[in-house]
């Protein structure tokens, strides 16, 4: 296969709702199998032995910092260059974003455009296969079974010579139907999972806990980073993921939810299905039952008799989240 190079796209510069609801970037939200949505894409594009480099691109300059760090962490053990760079134009498009960035950076690879806020597939086995890319095609669009798009799109280079240098341009909408109308094809290749994209902060722990019912995973859950502080005495179920710095109370009872990167639960609160938000509280004795909207000090009613949660939950094992 040809040298390819990936581009990940991890959001725009317009803030959105749902990167407020969770208090940070989506694409570092985390999973039962990987520290986050983005280094999963790094394990799974280090498996496809064409592509040499990945870039990520964010448009937000406030998430710069953090999206460095994690490429830093995990980019040791990459067999391919990693570097992040950020969106310096607005409201560019997909297809805009991407022909900016690779003309700036000089790459010549054809270009496997990444959705990055979309948890990527369990592996790339014949994901892109040589005879895909043959003559008179010029690009693969990756799509699950139901021909919804998977967050994956490889194009060949000379494609965004059809993008304008200045204005939005959107690539399903724009660039592939140009490419079509201008003779060339776009091949279909379907993926036998459904796709998991994140576009709500709902959607977040349906996909979390279909997950954690898979056979995928390496070891039972709960998920919890080896930086989080729980209790001994907090009863976590096993569709829990607790992120990097979260503290888990005593007498706490967490179902089926994700705490994440910063977030406290106090003692003798009850959390069920639920998101809490980076970086806030949940008050001692607070009920929150299948909530996502969280202000930075989470305040609910106070929780007078905790359900018998201890019949279907179980104690925490200390397993750390993997990369």
């Amino acid at each position: 296969m040809r040298p390819t190079s990936a581009v990940i796209l991890v959001g725009g510069s317009t803030p959105s709702r749902i990167r407020s609801q969770f208090g940070m970037p989506v694409c570092l939200l985390p999973l039962p199998f990987a520290q986050s949505i983005l280094t999963a894409w790094f394990e799974l594009l280090s498996e496809i032995d064409s592509v040499t480099d990945i870039t990520v691109v964010t448009g937000r300059p406030d998430d710069l910092d953090c999206i460095k760090k994690t490429a830093r962490d995990f980019g040791a053990s990459m067999r391919c260059e990693l570097r992040v760079t950020t969106d310096r134009k607005e409201h560019r498009g997909t297809a805009g974003t991407v022909r900016d960035v690779i003309r700036d950076l000089d790459i010549t690879n054809d270009v496997l455009v990444v959705e990055g806020t979309t948890i990527p597939p369990s592996d790339s086995t014949n994901l892109m296969n040589d005879y895909l890319l043959g003559d008179g095609i010029m690009g693969i669009l990756v799509t699950d079974p139901n021909s919804e798009p998977a967050g994956l799109v490889l194009l060949r280079n000379e494609i965004f010579d059809l993008v304008p240098e200045v204005g939005f341009f959107d690539l399903k909408e724009q660039l592939l139907p140009r490419v079509v109308e201008d003779g060339g094809s776009i091949r279909i290749s379907r993926i036998k999972e459904n796709v998991r994209r994140i576009t709500r902060s709902e959607e977040y722990n349906g996909h979390i806990a279909r997950m954690a019912r898979t056979t995928r995973m390496d070891s039972d859950g709960p998920w919890i980073h080896e930086t989080a502080e729980v209790d001994p005495s907090a009863i976590i179920s096993p569709s829990v993921i607790v992120g990097r710095g979260a503290r888990i109370g005593a007498g706490a009872v967490v179902i089926e939810s994700v705490i994440l990167e910063g977030a406290e639960v106090r003692s003798e609160s009850l959390v069920a299905r639920s998101t809490i938000k980076a970086n806030t509280q949940v008050s001692t004795g607070s009920r929150i039952v299948e909530s996502m909207e969280m202000d930075d000090d989470v305040r609910r009613n106070p929780m007078h008799n905790r359900p018998g949660a201890s019949s279907s939950v179980t104690p925490p094992r200390y397993t750390g989240l993997r990369r």
